[in-house]
Protein backbone atom coordinates (compact mmCIF):
# COMPACT_ATOMS: atom_id res chain seq x y z
CA UNK A 1 0.00 0.00 0.00
CA UNK A 2 1.53 3.56 -0.94
CA UNK A 3 1.86 6.11 1.84
CA UNK A 4 1.42 8.97 -0.90
CA UNK A 5 -1.04 11.99 -0.55
CA UNK A 6 -2.99 11.94 -3.79
CA UNK A 7 -5.34 14.68 -4.88
CA UNK A 8 -7.38 15.62 -7.55
CA UNK A 9 -8.82 18.91 -8.30
CA UNK A 10 -11.34 20.40 -10.84
CA UNK A 11 -10.77 23.67 -12.01
CA UNK A 12 -12.86 25.70 -13.86
CA UNK A 13 -13.61 29.36 -15.63
CA UNK A 14 -13.36 31.62 -18.35
CA UNK A 15 -10.93 33.96 -19.65
CA UNK A 16 -10.39 37.25 -19.33
CA UNK A 17 -8.20 40.28 -20.13
CA UNK A 18 -6.57 39.50 -16.93
CA UNK A 19 -6.45 35.64 -18.11
CA UNK A 20 -7.99 32.90 -16.39
CA UNK A 21 -10.88 33.71 -14.25
CA UNK A 22 -11.85 30.65 -12.10
CA UNK A 23 -15.07 29.89 -11.23
CA UNK A 24 -14.93 26.98 -9.96
CA UNK A 25 -12.46 24.76 -7.66
CA UNK A 26 -12.40 21.90 -5.62
CA UNK A 27 -10.43 18.90 -4.39
CA UNK A 28 -11.08 15.26 -4.35
CA UNK A 29 -9.22 11.86 -3.32
CA UNK A 30 -10.60 9.98 -5.79
CA UNK A 31 -11.20 10.19 -10.22
CA UNK A 32 -14.94 8.85 -9.20
CA UNK A 33 -15.93 11.92 -7.37
CA UNK A 34 -14.26 14.04 -10.20
CA UNK A 35 -15.95 12.70 -13.24
CA UNK A 36 -19.30 12.77 -10.84
CA UNK A 37 -18.63 16.70 -10.15
CA UNK A 38 -18.19 17.66 -13.77
CA UNK A 39 -21.02 15.76 -14.73
CA UNK A 40 -23.10 17.19 -11.72
CA UNK A 41 -22.21 20.71 -12.20
CA UNK A 42 -22.02 20.81 -15.81
CA UNK A 43 -17.85 22.11 -15.99
CA UNK A 44 -17.60 21.57 -19.66
CA UNK A 45 -19.66 24.30 -20.25
CA UNK A 46 -17.30 26.46 -19.56
CA UNK A 47 -14.44 27.92 -21.42
CA UNK A 48 -11.97 25.75 -19.41
CA UNK A 49 -12.68 22.78 -17.60
CA UNK A 50 -9.31 20.87 -16.25
CA UNK A 51 -8.23 18.25 -13.58
CA UNK A 52 -4.56 18.58 -11.84
CA UNK A 53 -3.49 15.84 -10.17
CA UNK A 54 -1.02 16.49 -6.81
CA UNK A 55 0.54 13.58 -4.79
CA UNK A 56 2.35 15.35 -2.00
CA UNK A 57 1.71 18.64 -2.96
CA UNK A 58 3.69 18.09 -6.07
CA UNK A 59 1.63 18.93 -9.38
CA UNK A 60 2.48 15.44 -11.38
CA UNK A 61 -0.68 15.70 -14.06
CA UNK A 62 -3.10 18.31 -15.75
CA UNK A 63 -5.60 17.18 -17.98
CA UNK A 64 -8.44 19.73 -19.97
CA UNK A 65 -11.85 18.08 -20.49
Amino acid sequence: MSNENVVFYVVAGKYDEEGENVKYSKDFSTMEEVIGCIKKNELRSYPFCRVEKYVDGKMVASATV
